[in-house]
């Protein structure tokens, strides 16, 4: 490679100051760009953690939502029974029917 033949002063004879700076640059725009392709893979990784969770979350939350919503259902379902047996006990013109006597 050539980053290797730079970094023997021997060979600087032979491509020169020039080829040594343009070199130097080439090498350091590799190593730039390869640094941010792994940044990159790392971030990436990151954010798809970061989406898993969520949707765990997310499916913990609808699981509850649904618990809770059963519960409330079956409370409002016993609340109309309890009603319903509550008013077969009341006279036949319910309880203002009741009231109005007089």
């Amino acid at each position: 490679m050539i980053a290797t033949n730079l970094a023997l002063p021997s060979q600087w004879g032979e491509y020169g100051l020039a080829g040594l700076v343009i070199g130097s640059l080439f090498l350091l725009v590799y190593s730039f760009l390869s640094t941010l392709r792994s940044k990159d893979s790392s971030h990436q990784k990151f954010i798809k953690e970061l989406l898993d969770d969520d949707r765990i979350e997310r499916r913990e939350d609808r699981r509850e939502h649904r618990e809770i919503n059963n519960k409330l259902a079956s409370a409002i379902e016993d609340l109309t029974e309890e009603i319903r047996q509550h008013n077969t006990l009341l006279p036949p013109h319910g309880i203002e029917g009741h009231h109005k006597s007089g």
